[in-house]
């Protein structure tokens, strides 16, 4: 490709690349991007991914994303219409999936940093006729050469020639990194991504001053309210402390390592789990929840209430939606929408079953977390073994640290809200 690119005129360089290190967190991708000295240098970068086994059903347009970058939609277009050309069946990721990669930042790709350091890429591979027979042989001693089909490289290939040579001959594209699409043509991008976000809190908003406003009408919930308040500051020391003990285990040895990321699908690494160091995070942020519980029993802080519980777990959430829409609006949606409608419905009641379905809110509020730990143990084929992998992201700092310490939090708010649900101290009038 490099040889026929070369032979044909045009008006601006290309530049050809081989990077390793694409398991270990794109090291050399990551190398790639300090030395071209930034975005404005770049008019755009294909990477060429790969080809499956055996014959090819078309090609995969991946826009797989890396922190606040995410390939533009004008070049997965220019793409499309350069394997259109010839009849290529090609597919994009479509608005829902693109929302949950949006979601996650996170790419395996080494297009990954470059769109996270603002240069327009895009990742490029076949799709193999016959899914089965490549996942099988998929990262296994059967996946050789002689298992590629000839045909699919020029397939791919001639749609990367033609895609390159048309960037390079009509005017320079540009277009918003952060965008949504909402199906076909319709985007919403830019500061109207955060404003609608904004807009499906705010029964959030007002939900929680009311739940305040309750807590203070009744005596003994607001003479709990400083200790609730407490309670939730501690949360967010006890999912701190957390985070310094998962970092022990990294640099203290005792949980194993895989370079920079856990490893890719089918490796032995990820299969062989090791309970005693999660087992070990779980054991520090007990013990912290412990001591900060004998430190309240020594301010004598007033007893705890469940309205008054009830609002700090429910200001709690405003708190993590707030930091959510700022690092990752995207994120914020998919992973609270469902809880910030639903915990308001929350609450103490005298009846059980009320109580009861209480509790089934706030396990039902976990879905689409448990929608995302799902896919990727459904990506990697883990299993049971999916909170392994999600704990080797955790420490080795694939997820950034404020992630891990927000679920936990998040975590802690839904139990206390769970005591509220069971409490039951409303009076026999009614609910």
């Amino acid at each position: 490709m490099a040889r026929i690119l070369e032979s044909r005129p045009h008006h601006h360089p290309f530049v050809y690349v081989a990077v390793d290190a694409g398991t270990w967190g794109q090291v050399g991708a990551a190398q790639v991007v300090d030395a071209l000295g930034g975005a404005d240098s770049v008019l755009a970068a294909i990477s060429i991914d790969h080809v499956a086994n055996g014959a090819s059903a078309g090609v995969v347009i991946s826009g797989v994303g890396q922190g606040p970058g995410y390939a533009p939609l004008w070049l997965r277009a220019a793409a499309g219409d350069a394997f259109a050309q010839d009849g290529t069946p090609f597919q994009d990721v479509g608005p829902l999936e693109e929302w949950y990669l949006r979601t996650i930042r996170l790419s395996e790709e080494d297009q990954g940093p470059l769109v996270a350091r603002g240069i327009p890429a895009i990742n490029l591979g076949t799709a193999p006729a016959n899914p089965g027979y490549a996942r099988f042989l998929f990262h296994t001693p059967g996946d050789r050469v002689e298992t590629l089909d000839p045909a699919a490289f020029r397939q791919l290939g001639t749609g990367i020639e033609r895609l390159v040579l048309s960037l390079d001959r009509d005017q320079p594209l540009s277009g918003s990194f952060v965008y949504l699409r909402v199906g076909g043509d319709r985007l919403i991008r830019g500061a109207a991504i955060v404003l609608a976000a904004i807009l499906l809190f705010l029964p959030l908003l007002l939900t929680t001053w009311e739940a305040i406003g309750a807590a203070r009408v009744e005596p003994a919930a607001r003479a709990s309210l400083r200790t609730e308040a407490v309670i939730a500051v501690g949360w967010w020391a006890i999912a701190g402390l957390g985070w310094v003990a998962l970092r022990g285990l990294v640099v203290s040895g005792l949980l194993p390592r895989f370079e920079i990321y856990p490893a890719t699908e089918r490796d032995p690494f990820l299969y062989d789990a090791q309970w005693l160091p999660m087992l070990a995070w779980v054991a520090a942020m007990v013990a912290a929840a412990y001591l900060l519980a004998r430190v309240r029993r020594r301010l004598r802080l007033k007893g705890s209430h469940p309205f008054a519980g009830r609002a700090a777990a429910l200001a709690t959430l405003v708190v993590l939606v707030a930091i959510a829409l700022v690092v990752n609006p995207f994120g914020a949606v998919w992973l609270l929408m469902l809880p910030a409608w639903l915990w308001p419905w929350i609450g103490p009641t005298r009846r059980a079953m009320t109580g009861a379905a209480g509790t089934l809110l706030v396990l039902l509020s976990a879905a689409p977390a448990l929608v995302i730990a799902f896919l990727v143990g459904q990506h990697y084929e883990l299993g049971v073994r999916t909170g392994w992998y999600l704990f080797l992201q955790s420490a080795y700092g694939a997820w950034n640290p404020l992630t891990t310490i927000m679920a936990v939090v998040a975590l802690l708010a839904a139990w206390r809200l769970v005591g509220t649900a069971t409490a039951r101290l409303l009076p026999d009038s009614g609910d």
